[in-house]
């Protein structure tokens, strides 16, 4: 999946799941117990992750290319045992 497609996908569900959580605060929801217990315990927390994703995503994925370049480049620069060994 391509990036923007997996953003598009998550900002989709963040603003739909939105909705019931809104209603919780300002509407009637509250009294319904199963539309209560959707927005408490499933919306909000498919909000709060997607939200964090889209927001900490490029972060993670920066800090993790970067370990990996530098672990890449600090195996390049030693030699293995069998190089060292043709060498003498």
């Amino acid at each position: 999946m391509k990036g923007l497609r997996e953003r598009d996908i998550f900002r989709l569900l963040h603003l739909l799941l939105s909705v019931p959580i809104l209603g919780y605060f300002y509407g009637p929801v509250e009294h319904i117990p199963q539309a209560a217990f959707f927005a408490r315990w499933l919306a909000m927390p498919i909000v709060l992750l997607s939200g964090l994703w889209m927001w900490l995503k490029p972060r993670i994925a920066k800090r993790v290319l970067q370990s990996r370049r530098v672990r890449d480049v600090s195996n390049r620069d030693i030699p293995s045992a069998s190089m060292k060994d043709s060498l003498q």
